[in-house]
């Protein structure tokens, strides 16, 4: 069976070793759970399917060659091999938390 790419709406853990990122290109591996990737939204079907030659002029991370739709992607992705595992997290933390507070001050107004 032919491979299918995607587009990654957002960052997430596909499988137990590989984490995708938003924008990223990759093909899904006939997982259990792909069909509801695609029905949440987590990924979207390219279409047309990328041809090799199409795949390999897309932006690629110069640091784990992940590729990208777009170059801004591919750049966030190589800002992220700079920062540290721990400020990564923290950052996280901090944007989950905002987004929290903004719901609350929208329920709560």
């Amino acid at each position: 069976m032919a491979k299918v790419f995607v587009v990654a709406a957002q960052d997430f853990q596909y499988t137990e070793t590989v984490n995708v990122r938003q924008g990223q290109v990759f093909p899904l591996f006939e997982m259990r759970n792909d069909q509801l990737l695609i029905k949440h939204r987590l990924v979207f079907l390219l279409d047309p399917q990328p041809t090799v030659a199409a795949r390999e002029a897309m932006p690629m991370c110069g640091e784990c060659g992940r590729t990208f739709v777009e170059g801004w992607q591919r750049d966030r992705c190589g800002r992220q091999h700079e920062t540290p595992e721990a400020e990564r997290i923290r950052q996280a933390h901090e944007r989950a938390n905002d987004k929290i507070d903004r719901r609350v001050m929208q329920v709560g107004g």
